[in-house]
Formats: C-alpha cells, sequence, structure tokens
C-alpha cells in the first residue's frame, strides 16, 4: 500500500521527537492557526476558538486537515498547538497547575494517564449521553485510555514498537538477539558507510529500547508489588545487549534523533532500523524519490526472546479538565476519534487506526503495515502510575550514561535501582494496586513454559 504523503509531511514526521520547535500550520502567520486565518478570509462570524494540544508532526497534522469541516459543523474555529515529545510532558503539566484551561483539548501519552488523569475529564457519562458507539475500538486500546477504571480519553496511533530491516539482505529476520547480532555484524562495514542497526540515539527513544529487551527476555524493572528488581540478572543483560547494538551502528547514532536514524535506513546505510517504522519509514520508504530501498523492506519484531511481549504506544485524545468549552472539546475528540477520520489519517498520514474492522481488512493484513496488526496481539504499555514520566527520565539517563561510556555496568544499574527506588518512595503507586505489567510478563513466561 502506498502512502498519500507528499514532502512536507514527511518532513513533520521527521520532527517527531528531534525538532526543538513547534511547527505552525501552512499559510499561518504569526501563530496564527490555518482554521482561525480561514474564518476571517470568509468572514463567518466564530462562535469561539477551540485550543487543541497534539504532539509536532503527522499527529498535529491530522488535526489541523479536520479544522475546516468541524468549523462547519460547529461555528468554532480550532487553533492546533503543536509540540515535540521531549517538551510535550512540561508544556501539559505546565498548564494543568496553573489551571489556565489554555488548551481544551490535550494528546496524553499512554504512560502519563495516572499522572494526568485528575486534570482530565472523565468521559463515561459524556459517552453514554451521547449515543456514541464504542463497541468498534479494539477493546485493550480502549481499555488502556481507562484510570482506575474511568474513561479519559480516546485512543489513537497505537503502535507496537517493531523494527524495520531490508529483505534483500535479509531472508528471515533474527528471532533472538544472538542471531540480531549475528546478522548486525555480517553486514557492518563502517568503511563503505554501512552499518548493520540504525539507532535512533537521542534520550527519549532510550527507555523504549531498554523496555523491548528486558520485557522480552523475562522481566519488567519492578516486581507486581513494585519492587524494583531492574539490577537483576535479566535487567542487566537487557542493558548489555543494548550496549552491544552500538558496536554494529553508527557511532554518530547515539547523538540522532528519528530524522536522521529513519534516514540512514532509507538511504540504505543499514540492514536494521530500530526507530518507530510509523514515524516515517511507512511513509518514505517506497517513495523513490526519497528512498534508496523502494520495494526492499518490511517491518518485523524485534526478537521475541521468552515471551515475545511488545511494547505499546497509544496516545489518547482527552478534554482538560480546566477547559471553559468542555461540550464542544468533546464534539472535537469525538469526531477526530471516529472511524472515518481515523481511516483517513492512515492514508494520509500513516496513522495507525484503533478500530478492529481496520485491521481485519484483507488488504490491510497482506500489507507492509501487517506485522503491526498482530504485534498489537501481544503488546504491552507502559507504567500509567504518576511516576512514570520519571521512569523514562531515570531509565533514559541509565541507557544514555552506559551507551556512551560514561558509565560501566555495574555504576549503570546500580544508578538505575537507586533513583527509581528513590522515584517509587517519593511517589508511590496508589495503594493496594499490582504492576500489571510484571504480572503479564511472568503469565507469559508460565504459558512459554507451557508449550
Amino acid at each position: 500500500m502506498k502512502f498519500r504523503v507528499g514532502v512536507a509531511a514527511f518532513l513533520a514526521v521527521l520532527c517527531l521527537g528531534a525538532c526543538g520547535q513547534s511547527s505552525e500550520s501552512p499559510g499561518s502567520t504569526d501563530g496564527e492557526s490555518t482554521s482561525a486565518a480561514q474564518s476571517a478570509d470568509s468572514g463567518e462570524e466564530s462562535k469561539g476558538t477551540l485550543n487543541v494540544l497534539f504532539m509536532s508532526g503527522v499527529y498535529a497534522d491530522s488535526a489541523r486537515s479536520m479544522t475546516e469541516e468541524f468549523k462547519e459543523k460547529t461555528g468554532y474555529d480550532v487553533e492546533v498547538n503543536d509540540v515535540p515529545f521531549a517538551s510535550f510532558h512540561e508544556t501539559a503539566m505546565l498548564d494543568f497547575a496553573s489551571q489556565a484551561g489554555s488548551y481544551d483539548v490535550v494528546a496524553v501519552n499512554l504512560s502519563w494517564l495516572g499522572e494526568f488523569a485528575p486534570h482530565l475529564e472523565p468521559l463515561d457519562a459524556r459517552v453514554e449521553e451521547s449515543g456514541m458507539d464504542v463497541s468498534g475500538f479494539i477493546p485493550a486500546v480502549y481499555d488502556a485510555c481507562k484510570w482506575d477504571g474511568v474513561l479519559y480519553g480516546f485512543p489513537k496511533a497505537p503502535t507496537p514498537n517493531m523494527m524495520a530491516y531490508r529483505t534483500d539482505l535479509i531472508e528471515t529476520p533474527p528471532t533472538t538477539y544472538e542471531e540480531y547480532m549475528e546478522m548486525a555484524a555480517q553486514f557492518n562495514n563502517p568503511d563503505e558507510g554501512m552499518y548493520g542497526i540504525s539507532i535512533p540515539g537521542k534520550k527519549e527513544q532510550y527507555a523504549v529500547l531498554y523496555l523491548v529487551r528486558s520485557w522480552a527476555m523475562g522481566a519488567d524493572v519492578a516486581d507486581e508489588d513494585w519492587n524494583v528488581i531492574v539490577n537483576g540478572e535479566i535487567g542487566r543483560q537487557a542493558m548489555e545487549q543494548l550496549g552491544e547494538v552500538t558496536k554494529y551502528s553508527d557511532p554518530a547514532g547515539l547523538s540522532w534523533g528519528l530524522e536522521e536514524s529513519i534516514n540512514a535506513f532509507i538511504q540504505g546505510k543499514a540492514a536494521f532500523c530500530e526507530a518507530w517504522p510509523t514515524l516515517g519509514i511507512i511513509q518514505s520508504a517506497d517513495d523513490p524519490e526519497q528512498s534508496q530501498i523502494c520495494g526492499n523492506w518490511a517491518i518485523a519484531p524485534f526478537p521475541e526472546e521468552k515471551t515475545g511481549l511488545k511494547q505499546m504506544s497509544i496516545w489518547c485524545v482527552a478534554v482538560s479538565n480546566y477547559s471553559k468549552q468542555k461540550d464542544i472539546a468533546f464534539e472535537w475528540i469525538k469526531d477526530y476519534s471516529s472511524l472515518e477520520n481515523q481511516e483517513r489519517f492512515y492514508d494520509e498520514f500513516g496513522i495507525l487506526p484503533s478500530y478492529t474492522s481496520f485491521w481485519e481488512k484483507d488488504e490491510i493484513k497482506n500489507s507492509i503495515v501487517g506485522p503491526l496488526g498482530e504485534g498489537l496481539q501481544k503488546c504491552l504499555p507502559k507504567w500509567r502510575i504518576p511516576v512514570s514520566a520519571e521512569l523514562d527520565s531515570i531509565m533514559a539517563n541509565a541507557v544514555s550514561s552506559y551507551m556512551s561510556g560514561q558509565m560501566d555496568l555495574d555504576e549503570t544499574m546500580e544508578f538505575f535501582e537507586s533513583e527509581l527506588t528513590r522515584a517509587l518512595e517519593n511517589n508511590p503507586p496508589p495503594e493496594g494496586s499490582k504492576n500489571d505489567t510484571a504480572i503479564a510478563i511472568e503469565n507469559a513466561l508460565q504459558e512459554a513454559q507451557q508449550q
């Protein structure tokens, strides 16, 4: 399947997690939103302006693409404010702390849900009153936008973390990390500018790459009762394995964001790519104007090791508890989350839909994104407790220090263990709660042993 994505959308994709500034919508001046400018040009009187906060790149672009239609339907302009991932959490929390309600709608990364929940409008009653049919959502994905049994948003972009590989070089992707390293070594040729693996080295990606390995090997960073176990055998093994990747990657990769990592892969300079395939590869790898590997790539799971579990990213589109326009904000997130719009966002921006019916289509199952649908069947979200954002920061600092050689393995794991223990003590999980991730990993291990 080909995506109808132009160069501008491609550049916006590459900004995800890498750009340091917001991108304004085409035709806007001095931060004026596209929809507001269109309203002024048409002479139509606006009922008001809805402010939406989305991550820069295709997510913000998808929100902008429906502003004109929403204005025609409701009379409200929509200003889409976009912020890079690295500063998104801080931007949202500053607005929540002030209770200013600068943003009526906020996109919430799943791992922040427990922290953000007190600042979000509960949606269960609104869904019931509106008669909205939510049965079409993938159940596990829909439920992921609930905290303590309460719905706080509608899901978008459910994505299992998988990697891309070169099909002209690799017949069958690896199922163990030992196989992975052997294949990476086979194609690693720095003198020719070719490497085994392309990695996104910036810190915000490190937490993901560590968890991918640790969960597959059979352990979370804490047990089901939140006791920190990261410095155990599996935690150390996962960190060592991630460090080994640097042997077969461009030395500059430790400073790369998603843009550089993806570009290296589609320019034919790596056999594997560990950047999220949905954030640029599926949109551009088959475009001959941008890619040197057209038709010679595919998506595969990271090595499945003992459990086969994958890390899943989801964003929840939510209404701020401090919005003064909650009714119209709910209408906007309902429209944004409709099956019709989610399928359009897939066609135009490569954003994966949250609906079961989409993944059941034969043309999707047999397409380049088919493996992502399969991957959603065996995925885990990151923690959603209030300390989750701090965990990401701790994990990123630990992995970064190890991969760059600033700390050896013992120093890294001791730092990781002590900082995570401190964070959990200072901001403990809700009383009586269990670490569902650790429980799911243990269940997967038991199932594997029985097979």
